[in-house]
């Protein structure tokens, strides 16, 4: 009976030591890629008629794409009346922060950011009320 209980014992050991070995805490992969913004939400505002929700259009003259790539850069394109404006730069990515970091200027953007699937959402809070900027893959 003591057997059991002891090879009971190192089967959950065993069990337990390969269910974390996979943890390294690295940047998911599906963050990478081209997304494209597809709705702005404005919540939390301190009016609340100020809380919204705007459908994003991406065709031919008007659209927002952003790539981010393994090396950790980023490529932000914003499509008007035909016309793109890009900006690069590097990105430094946490648990729930990115960090924006323009090539042609000292300025770092910081996003707080959830990533579920083929929907990425960026955060930023101001006084007034809390941006949500959502792209899908």
């Amino acid at each position: 009976m003591k057997r059991v209980g002891l090879l009971a014992i190192c089967v959950l050991v065993a069990f337990c030591i390969s269910a974390c070995g996979g943890d390294e805490g690295g940047i998911d992969t599906n963050l990478f890629g081209e997304w494209t913004k597809v709705r702005t939400v404005l919540r939390d505002c301190g009016n609340p008629s100020d809380n919204s929700s705007t459908t994003e259009t991406c065709n031919d003259q008007i659209c927002e794409t952003l790539t981010m790539t393994e090396d950790l850069r980023y490529e932000m394109s914003v499509l008007t009346r035909g016309q793109a404006e890009i900006e690069r730069g590097q990105i430094q990515v946490g648990e729930t922060q990115i960090r924006f970091l323009p090539d042609n200027s000292t300025a770092v953007n910081v996003f707080s950011y959830t990533l579920s699937g083929n929907t990425f959402t960026l955060s930023n809070e101001t006084v007034i009320c809390t941006e949500d900027f959502v792209y899908n893959k």
